[in-house]
């Protein structure tokens, strides 16, 4: 238990440390808060630790879970961030910015999959065997879910909140072309949907905790990382706005929980904290 306490201590510093160094290079005009940076990698860091314990999967497995989840909701960031704030994230930086995003997820995935897990782990059911086909309308279907929640819930927030700022242009926002959303949004929901797909896969859980866990690691990495640190934006906006990627994010991880792996209700064995977190007596 010290040996793992002690591992899981170190996958920590290691893992924080190195998200925090790679988010602090200077691309664009962007220019991220260093603590409140190192606070969001810290963040990252420690859900990486917890939820691995729940996944009994190999480490390139492990590798493959957090590398899709960090750098396809940064990299979906980094794109609606040239949208709606180019003059701070210009386009012809894109690709710079995608690059060091590809860079720290490798890091961090690198680091988790290194650092953490153990052999003792919650052992369960095996990832639904589905056809193509299947995969692909529950892919969509998340994706379209994304979408709803994208038009209602930043609906409400830019009409009664945000709207000021962007019509002021404070942090240098703007509203993109409604051609442009309705292009866009799609394309990140579905790229949302393709980072939840492993770490549904592989977790160990009764589906309502992969419902949980999934939401809330979504908007970890695709909320609250990319947005808290940027404090050239007020930050009552960011407040607003992590509000309301809190509501579209969390909900679409929980529905790619019930898409992705159904009704899962049982665990066939494992540690005693974990056939708890499985609801088992």
């Amino acid at each position: 238990m010290r040996l793992r306490s002690l591992r899981s201590a170190i996958a920590l510093v290691a893992i924080s440390s190195a998200y925090t160094t790679i988010a602090l290079l200077p691309v664009g005009a962007l220019s991220p808060n260093a603590a409140l940076t190192a606070a969001c990698g810290v963040a990252l860091a420690a859900g990486m630790v917890v939820v691995t314990g729940w996944m009994p999967v190999s480490r390139g497995a492990r590798f493959g879970v957090w590398f899709a989840l960090v750098f396809l909701n940064l990299a979906a960031v980094a794109v609606e961030g040239t949208l709606f704030a180019p003059a701070a994230a210009p386009p012809s930086w894109l690709a710079a910015n995608l690059v060091r995003l590809l860079v720290a997820a490798v890091a961090v995935a690198g680091l988790a999959s290194a650092l953490l897990g153990t052999k003792d782990g919650i052992a369960g059911p095996a990832a639904p065997n589905r056809s193509l086909p299947g995969w692909l309308w529950r892919l969509l279907a998340a994706a379209a879910i994304y979408v709803v929640l994208y038009l209602i819930i930043g609906g409400l927030n830019y009409t009664f909140v945000t709207r000021p700022y962007y019509e002021t242009h404070a942090g240098s926002l703007t509203v993109p072309p409604a051609q442009t959303i309705f292009l866009y949004e799609p394309v990140r929901g579905l790229l949302m949907a393709l980072s939840a797909l492993p770490l549904t896969l592989a977790l160990r859980l009764r589906t309502s905790l992969v419902a949980v866990v999934t939401g809330a690691m979504l908007f970890v990495a695709g909320g609250l990382i990319p947005l808290l640190p940027q404090t050239s934006l007020p930050l009552y906006l960011r407040m607003a706005s992590l509000w309301e990627i809190f509501g579209q994010n969390f909900l679409t991880g929980a529905a790619c929980a019930y898409l992705y792996v159904g009704s899962r209700q049982a665990v066939r064995r494992g540690r005693p904290q974990a056939r708890r977190l499985a609801g088992l007596p």
